[in-house]
């Protein structure tokens, strides 16, 4: 007894059906390995995964980036109240805080942590 094989059910390009022979069966339907429904979402579940990934990882990035810039804003802002007020005492401890906060940002920043 011979047994016969299926062609894989999906259609391809012009509509046309995958020339493969099916070797999952899922659905009552055979499948290729590449066009099985289970392999398939499997396959769009790992790339949305790995662009997820990608932008979490742009969106860290941007992240730290504006984290620099705000402190380096403080830093500037901080200077400019302290030369303007001239009365040390007042201000230099604004000036520390954020002169500290700019350390721990570019530290933050380059062991690829942020806060």
């Amino acid at each position: 007894m011979s047994e016969t094989k299926q062609q894989c059910s999906a259609k391809v390009q012009r509509n046309r059906r995958c020339s493969r022979d099916g070797v999952v069966i899922e659905d009552d339907k055979s499948w290729c390995k590449q066009h099985a429904p289970s392999h398939v979402k499997a396959w769009e579940e790992a790339r949305d995964a790995r662009w997820e990934a990608k932008w979490a990882a742009q969106d860290a990035a941007v992240a730290k980036a504006e984290r620099i810039k705000a402190a380096e804003a403080a830093v500037v802002e901080a200077a400019v109240a302290w030369r303007e007020a001239r009365s040390p005492t007042t201000l230099v401890n604004y000036l520390v805080v954020a002169v500290d906060e700019l350390i721990d940002a570019r530290k933050a920043a380059e062991k690829g942590t942020a806060k």
